[in-house]
């Protein structure tokens, strides 16, 4: 059951990121209410860097994809 709730609530949220004329941060903003729980937990995801982390993570997973494109050219030559 949890597993489903927090699937839909993700499909529902990235339904809303695309549809919506706003920005994912502008969306965020109206859902979040001051001092709340999602306030509190974003605060801890700042302090932590995640944004960084993630942005660092991708472009590792980017560089990677690319090595591996080209290993795989060169060996199928």
């Amino acid at each position: 059951m949890a597993t489903a709730l927090t699937l839909q609530t993700a499909l529902g949220a990235a339904q809303m990121a695309i549809t919506s004329s706003n920005t994912p941060a502008e969306l965020r903003k109206n859902v979040t209410s001051p001092n709340g729980t999602t306030q509190a937990a974003l605060e801890v995801f700042d302090r932590a860097h995640i944004s960084q982390n993630i942005q660092a993570a991708l472009a590792a997973a980017q560089k990677r994809s690319q090595e591996l494109a080209q290993e795989l050219s060169e060996s199928s030559k």
